[in-house]
């Protein structure tokens, strides 16, 4: 997944993005890791299931790079289930940043 957009100078935006599962095959999550430039502040994923959104996982991007646990042990992914994943960026500079 890629998100993309401008972030005006000295604000907080939030940057989100989604996709289905469409594979006949089911995910278990059990690891989790962000990644963003450093403006980037919180990236958190969830699944969403039948309208309910339930947090894979939230992390600083400016922590080390490595995988973390998730935030809901046993939680599954299947076909028709959405994945999702909100960036939080915090523009500190005097200028627009371009993202993705």
């Amino acid at each position: 997944m890629l998100t993309g957009g401008y972030l005006p100078a000295n604000t907080v935006e939030y940057f989100e993005v989604a996709c289905e599962m469409t594979g006949d095959v089911e995910i278990i999550p059990f690891a989790f890791r962000t990644h963003a430039h450093s403006l980037g502040r919180v990236i958190s994923g969830y699944r969403v299931r039948d309208g309910v959104w339930t947090e894979i996982g939230r992390k600083d991007p400016r922590l080390p790079e490595m995988f973390y646990n998730v935030t809901t042990p046993g939680l599954t992914v299947k076909r028709g289930d959405i994945l999702a994943a909100r960036c939080t960026m915090h523009d500190t500079t005097d200028h627009t940043v371009s993202i993705g």
